[in-house]
Order: C-alpha cells, then sequence, then structure tokens
C-alpha cells in the first residue's frame, strides 16, 4: 500500500480506529499541513532567492523527509548520522548542510567525503578545515552576532555565551584564517 492511499485511508479513521489498528504509542502526523506551512513559509518570501532547509533534529521521521523534499526543501543537518539519514531519504549531497557544534574534525571530514556542505563553527576546527582543504572544498562560517532575540534564555542562540558560532568579536581571526588557507 502506498504513503499516500495510507493516508487517505487513516484521515478517514477516527483516533480510536488508528490506535485500534497500529496501537500506541504512536505519532500521527498531517502531510496535508506540512505542505501547507511549508508552502506558506516558503511563499512568505517570493521574489527572494531563497532555499528552506528543514532542522532535521526538529523530527526525523523519514517519511516526513521525502514529503519535504518533494516540496522541493534541503536539509540542515547537526550530526553525521541525520545527513545519512538525509541521503537515505532521497536527498542529494548538495541539498545538505552540515552545521555541527563542537564535533571532532573528523565529522567534518566524514561530511565533505559525503559531498555535503559544512558550516564551520569554531576558530581552530575552521584552521583544521583550512589546512586540509584550503581553496579546494567551500564551506559556510556561523558567525555568533551576539543579538538576542525571541524566545527564552533556555533556546536563544545569539547571545554573547552561546556556544553556537564563532564569535563576531572574533572576526580578524577569521579573516586571518581564509586569507592564510585560501579558502
Amino acid at each position: 500500500m502506498s504513503i499516500s492511499t495510507t493516508i487517505s485511508r487513516l484521515q478517514s479513521l477516527s483516533l480510536s480506529k488508528i490506535i485500534e489498528e497500529f496501537g500506541t504509542p504512536l505519532y500521527i502526523y498531517d502531510g496535508n499541513k506540512i505542505v501547507s506551512q511549508y508552502k506558506r513559509l516558503n511563499d512568505a518570501f517570493s521574489g527572494v532567492k531563497l532555499k528552506v532547509k528543514y532542522a532535521l533534529k526538529a523530527c526525523n521521521n523519514i517519511n516526513i523527509l521525502r514529503l519535504l523534499l518533494k516540496q522541493g526543501s534541503g536539509l540542515d543537518a547537526v550530526s553525521i548520522q541525520e545527513v545519512q539519514l538525509g541521503l537515505m531519504a532521497g536527498f542529494s549531497p548538495s541539498e545538505i548542510l552540515f552545521t555541527p557544534n563542537s564535533v571532532a574534525f573528523d565529522e567534518l571530514v566524514a561530511a565533505v567525503e559525503l559531498g555535503v556542505q559544512v558550516n564551520i563553527d569554531n576558530i581552530s576546527l575552521l584552521e583544521q578545515f583550512g589546512h586540509k582543504y584550503g581553496s579546494s572544498i567551500p564551506c559556510c562560517i556561523r558567525i555568533n552576532p551576539h543579538i538576542v532575540a525571541g524566545g527564552t534564555s533556555h533556546i536563544q542562540t545569539g547571545h554573547i555565551d552561546s556556544k553556537f558560532g564563532i564569535s563576531i568579536h572574533q572576526m580578524r581571526h577569521v579573516l586571518r584564517i581564509i586569507e592564510k588557507e585560501k579558502l
């Protein structure tokens, strides 16, 4: 039975019938709502060159990933296992951005070997990456601007004490590495 046939059948059933058939615990996602919300986000930026990259850490259900792939989404992965899952779901390496935090250099190398673009978030890794790859492999650099916005202190990532990204105050070091290593 195809996924779309299963979805159509499930949408016609009551929750108690679905539980009776599949048991619990059970996660039920509304594919139509996911597509609708994806389109809403994408349409909000019409006229702008934009590529939405779904944060795989939010939900790693392979069927949802495939649904988002059909909509044209890319992926943002934070671990090499997430990169591998994205590839299994059918995403091409060029559609995956690897944005790890505090990983060993070996993980960056593994991501490069898989063909995905890496987003580097600390000076040491940037130096190692530049030394190994120079101008032969492009990379992104995650900068922490020290701007606090939205949410509670538990989820804010732009403040000065955040572990995410290279401090904006270290830009001269970043530029030195870029120049020295020809990144």
